[in-house]
């Protein structure tokens, strides 16, 4: 073998032993002191660690494991947590936002009063996370699982939650002012007292949804399917339905105003003038 690839050799196994004692380092800086500012935990096991108030901001945490872990109030501010694996952490009130969590795992965890303001989480999964009256405005959550999630009075303005499941979500109180839920499945969510105005749910799945109460104005139901969905006491102003189905669906008391009804599938429906039944024979 020749001189010169040994030589090669040796500096790439120097390059990698670096990398993992810098990795090693870290660890040990962030379990004494807290502080790991910029710090590269990559593929660290930080399972049941107790970092409350940790200094993470702008860390790379991508695929470790802090499962179990306490971070509530952390600082994980732009921080990478691509694939990390955070089922069941504490994150109450930490600081995740401008973040990079895609395929990240949240399951079970608790993000209550967290901040995820202009956070990356595309097929990022929420499901049962705690995330009530938790900051997402402008997220971006788009394909995310957020299914059985708690994101009561949460706030998801202008954010993207595009083909998300949100299947039996409780979005009660909740933020959503012109937030895109386009083709999203909100089937049996609670949307009670939501704010909607502006939002886009164009062929979004909203199939017994809990509806009362909050506010569509303004907002694109275009060949959303509300099929026995509680719309009673809602706003509606200016809404556009075009081609939506309301089968079965509850408008009792609904503001209509200005509201588009072009296209719209009624067969059982509840509305304000009474129960409509124009469309009982057709298929659908």
């Amino acid at each position: 073998m020749k001189k010169s690839t040994i030589k090669f050799i040796g500096i790439v196994l120097l390059l990698f032993q670096v990398k993992v004692f810098s990795s090693e380092r870290d660890v040990y800086t962030l379990k004494t002191s807290g502080d790991c500012y910029e710090c590269n935990l990559e593929g660290a096991n930080l399972y049941r660690q107790n970092l409350y108030k940790a200094n993470l901001s702008y860390a790379n945490l991508e695929e470790a494991n802090l499962s179990k872990t306490n971070l509530s109030k952390a600082d994980l501010f732009e921080s990478k947590l691509r694939a990390t694996n955070l089922s069941s952490a504490d994150l109450f009130m930490a600081n995740l936002s401008g973040g990079y969590l895609s395929k990240a795992n949240f399951t079970k965890s608790n993000l209550a009063e967290a901040d995820l303001s202009f956070a990356t989480c595309i097929k990022t999964d929420f499901y049962r996370a705690a995330l009530n009256n938790a900051k997402l405005n402008e997220a971006n959550l788009s394909k995310s699982n957020l299914s059985r999630a708690n994101m009561s009075y949460s706030s998801l303005a202008s954010a993207n939650i595009t083909q998300a499941n949100l299947s039996r979500s409780n979005l009660e109180g909740a933020n959503l002012d012109e937030a895109n839920l386009s083709k999203s499945n909100l089937r049996n969510a609670n949307l009670k007292k939501a704010n909607l105005s502006g939002a886009n749910l164009y062929q979004s799945i909203l199939i017994n949804a809990n509806l009362t109460l909050s506010d569509l104005s303004f907002s694109s139901l275009v060949g959303a399917n509300l099929t026995s969905a509680n719309l009673n006491n809602t706003n509606l102003e200016y809404a556009n339905l075009n081609g939506a189905n309301l089968k079965n669906a509850d408008l009792t008391n609904a503001v209509l105003d200005g509201a588009n009804l072009q296209n719209v599938f009624l067969c059982n429906t509840r509305l304000p003038w009474g129960v409509d039944n124009s469309n009982c024979l057709e298929k659908n």
